[in-house]
């Protein structure tokens, strides 16, 4: 086996904790919103229910493979009868 090298990643301006800071002159208010108590939580019945969440994107994907899936399945069977 060959030998496996790694490559630095490429400098991307705006990722790094320089882009997180805030501006000099917004600082003071960042770091008095920083200080307040966290918000509370009532309950877990505010969160979104997983079934509530909007999945419409993946089912023409889940459709395809489920097709090309069942296809592979009954090629294979009647292979099986053939060659059999």
């Amino acid at each position: 086996m060959g030998k496996k090298s790694r490559r630095k990643s490429k400098y991307r301006p705006g990722i790094g904790v320089a882009a997180r800071r805030p501006p000099p002159e917004t600082a003071g208010a960042v770091s008095a919103a920083v200080t307040a108590p966290p918000p509370k939580v009532t309950s877990s019945g505010s969160r979104q229910p997983v079934a509530a969440r909007d999945y419409s994107y993946i089912r023409p994907d889940l459709k395809f493979t489920g097709i090309l899936a069942g296809s592979l399945i009954v090629v294979v069977i009647i292979l099986s009868f053939i060659l059999g």
